[in-house]
């Protein structure tokens, strides 16, 4: 899997609302609980999977109704490496992330069970040294350790 996104900005004058780039929707993982704000970014991402676990299914005994007591459970490694940068021309001084390459990589563990549910849990390393576990349901919802 890759992926790559961008944003140019073309206007003249900025107002700090108009400061979006990486750390909102799009981040570089390892970089989550930072928000880089800046005119124009570029990120790439890349990643490969591995699955490491199938189980069509385990069933529960002490569940009566078919649709609910057989889990499906499957298991998957992923490694992964992400890449972005944020141009910031007009509020740089209150970011020391900007207009430098965020680079951040390691491995994760994704778990698929019953119904989509999708348990992602990763173990980024950052350029600048920092590393962090990240546990995030599919639900957008995340945990940092």
């Amino acid at each position: 899997m890759a992926g790559a996104e961008g944003q140019l900005r073309l206007a003249g004058e900025y107002a700090f609302a108009d400061n979006i780039a990486l750390g909102y929707r799009s981040y570089v993982r390892g970089y989550e609980l930072y928000v880089v704000g800046g005119q124009h970014y570029g990120l790439f991402k890349q990643g490969l999977t591995r699955q490491l676990l199938d189980i069509k299914s385990i069933r529960i005994k002490f569940i009566d109704n078919p649709k609910f007591n057989n889990i499906p459970l499957s298991v998957f490694l992923n490694g992964f490496t992400d890449a972005g940068y944020v141009v910031d021309n007009t509020f740089e001084k209150g970011n020391p992330l900007t207009n430098q390459l965020l680079v951040g990589g390691g491995l994760g563990l994704h778990v698929v069970t019953f119904y989509d549910i999708v348990l992602r849990g990763n173990m980024p390393l950052t350029g600048r040294g920092t590393k962090a576990f990240t546990l995030v349901h599919a639900s957008r919802f995340k945990l940092i350790i």
